[in-house]
């Protein structure tokens, strides 16, 4: 195959070239000009862009593919691996009380999986058998080595419990997956400590491997932000902070991803330690004599993080409750609502927190019916229907049998853009791999799920000039892939898994927005993973069907920061 005409941009940053691809086996043969000779086919690139295919670092698709190999909302996006397993639930291991969880977690879509494995091996084949679309990497979840060892309880492991998710970890990178991620705003994760996830990572930094963490955010962006490179620091390990949502460092006004920046610098910062709540977690005391130990000592940290180019985040609504009303699960935190004195409990730790939940906007549910609030703000539902904002929270959750999304409105565009600007700075989805049309029509995503790449691109680039091309596309491409160890992805060059998007840099954009979540982008013109066509002129083919491949960690080692 040759790839005619375009304007190449290899994902490293370097200036873009005039060159054709040709592609032989899978992999890129050759880049430049391929005058004469004859290819099994030929794509036209004219007045367009081709670079490599993009690295979703932070998918949670990982039963979607199983369901509807397609992942059309992916490929459309030019996305050609998937990043699966994060925010600390992954597809595996599945032992104990982790199966109950995650297919609990996995809403309308894990119902319709068959769930027949338990180990990161067993799940691995069965996606083999499944012959998806698009690559998929896949990552361990803190919150299944919890389940599987300590339950749902909110307390620490003992000793023996804690080796044992050691254990379940080091199994699963032997098996193939390239690394471990936490959600440490949902149970079980949030009853971590940072010296839990420290020996988690120390474990993860023997045998190589990502490590991807969904913060501490409740605590706010900089307490999150702090542990997230306290544990950096402690364990000697690069830490990647998914889904930053960018935030003030106290007493300072500057941005926490600049003062991350600074401490990958050895900048420590001395101003504004004294305004966090160490106090308010269990793991604070020792946060705070870690800060104190290393002020003036110019310690280096490694952090990353990614971003999606959305205002609005969408997570779970019990994210936003004290961990004491939710230890236990779903059940057991619907059985405590019923009694007076947790609600008046409650309503005095609601009415202290800092953390906007009025303003939360109902997306839907995965259990229960909240159609009738859909759109709404938890203050708009109190004011339509005469009661407290507190009140509205208690009869969505009740509705919801527990398991309710809501949008969170965090950033204006500005600062939006500030935060996908930074050098730090990756893209990412947090969505799922969906299609239009077929088993997982019903979805109703954030927009993300549709439109991420794309709108990166219309908004970085076309629109605010905040980026080059040249630096946009490397974020979506050897930036992740390095990473995540796989330099053979990421990049054009001779040798490299022929993963190649073609875009059109005058129609680039994605349809999707809140209000009709489900629009494909425009612009992707061709999309080619691992050497097959699975797109051609913005149209999928189906004789690209199954051109994926599921990624095994190979070595030990962790790329570093591209």
């Amino acid at each position: 195959m040759v790839i005619k005409g375009g304007l190449a941009a290899d994902g490293l940053g370097t200036p873009i070239f005039r060159a054709d691809i040709g592609i032989r086996g899978g992999r890129i043969a050759f880049v430049g000009r391929i005058r004469g000779g004859e290819a099994g086919r030929t794509l036209d690139a004219h007045g367009a862009l081709v670079c490599p295919g993009f690295i979703d670092l932070h998918s949670h698709s990982e039963i979607s593919v199983l369901v509807d190999r397609r992942a059309e909302s992916a490929v459309r996006q030019g996305v050609t691996t998937l990043v699966v397993g994060n925010c600390g639930l992954s597809p595996a291991p599945l032992y104990g009380r982790a199966r109950d969880y995650v297919q609990a977690h996995s809403g309308a879509i894990g119902s319709l999986a068959d769930w027949s494995w338990d180990n990161i091996a067993s799940y691995m084949e069965r996606l083999r058998r499944a012959e998806p679309n698009v690559n998929v990497a896949v990552l361990i979840g803190h919150r299944n080595l919890r389940a599987a060892t300590v339950g749902l309880e909110d307390r620490p492991p003992d000793r023996d419990e804690l080796a044992n998710m050691g254990r379940l970890l080091a199994a699963g990178l032997r098996e193939g997956a390239f690394g471990l991620s936490s959600g440490l705003d949902y149970t079980p994760g949030s009853y971590a400590t940072m010296e839990e996830m420290a020996f988690l990572v120390g474990v993860l930094r023997r045998r190589g491997g990502f490590y991807a963490t969904h913060a501490r955010e409740r605590l706010g962006s900089s307490a999150a932000v702090l542990e997230a490179a306290l544990t950096s620091l402690v364990t000697g390990h690069p830490v990647h902070i998914s889904h930053h949502k960018g935030g003030l460092w106290p007493g300072t006004g500057r941005q926490t991803m600049e003062v991350l920046a600074d401490m990958a610098q050895g900048r420590w910062p001395r101003e504004g330690l004294g305004d966090f709540q160490f106090s308010s977690h269990r793991f604070g005391r020792r946060v705070k004599e870690v800060v104190e130990g290393r002020l003036g000592r110019a310690p280096v940290v490694n952090v990353t993080y990614d971003m999606y180019p959305y205002t609005a985040s969408r997570t779970w609504l019990k994210s936003y409750l004290p961990g004491w009303i939710i230890s236990g699960g779903e059940e057991e935190m619907l059985r405590r609502l019923q009694a007076g004195s947790v609600r008046k409990r409650l309503r005095e730790e609601m009415a202290r927190a800092r953390n906007g939940w009025e303003e939360l906007v109902v997306a839907g549910s995965t259990r229960g019916s909240v159609e009738r609030w859909r759109g709404h703000s938890l203050r708009e539902i109190a004011q339509r229907e005469s009661i407290e904002p507190f009140e509205a929270l208690l009869r969505v959750l009740e509705a919801g049998r527990g398991m309710v999304q809501v949008y969170n409105f965090l950033l204006d565009e500005d600062m939006l853009v500030q935060v996908l600007q930074h050098p730090l700075a990756c893209v990412a989805s947090d969505g799922y791999a969906l299609a239009r049309d077929g088993p997982l029509a019903g979805e109703l995503p954030h927009p993300r799920s549709y439109g991420t790449f794309p709108r990166f691109l219309e908004l970085m680039v076309v629109r605010r000039r905040a980026l080059s091309w040249e630096d946009a596309i490397r974020r979506m491409t050897s930036m992740p892939a390095a990473l995540l160890g796989i330099p053979d992805r990421g990049v054009l060059r001779p040798g490299a898994a022929a993963d190649v998007v073609v875009i059109d840099p005058e129609r680039i954009g994605a349809g999707a927005d809140y209000h009709e979540p489900r629009r494909y982008p425009a612009g992707i013109r061709h999309v080619i993973i691992n050497g097959k066509v699975l797109m051609q002129d913005e149209e999928m083919c189906r004789s690209g069907a199954g051109a994926g491949v599921v990624l095994r960690r190979r070595q030990p080692g962790y790329g570093k920061r591209s």
